[in-house]
């Protein structure tokens, strides 16, 4: 049996616009970002305590920030992809390398 999920695609992109269109929600990628920075900051205070019983806690906030930034990257930064650069039995790949001076003789 086979479903058309089109029409659901179609209604739940439909959702999202109506809510996103109200504005008085941020997007996920806000909340992410901003779950990031908040266990960041309490990481940092953390961190910067002279108190023992802090390092625990310390170390638990910055892996919390750690994942919270690990959600948020792909949402941020396109991930690289190899390239292969080829030619063919026609049209060959030609490298052509040059070496340029920056001293000029006057």
């Amino acid at each position: 049996m086979t479903d058309n999920v089109a029409p659901l695609r179609r209604k739940a992109r439909e959702q999202l616009s109506a809510l996103l269109a109200k504005g008085d929600r941020p997007l996920p990628i806000v909340v992410m970002l901003d779950s990031m920075w908040r266990w960041y900051s309490e990481a940092t205070r953390l961190e910067s305590s002279t108190d023992p019983n802090d390092a625990s806690p310390a170390r638990i906030a910055r892996v919390q920030a750690q994942r919270c930034a690990v959600d948020a990257a792909p949402y941020l930064h396109p991930k690289l992809q190899s390239t292969t650069v080829s030619g063919d039995d026609e049209n060959p790949l030609q490298v052509e390398h040059s070496v340029r001076s920056a001293h000029h003789d006057e």
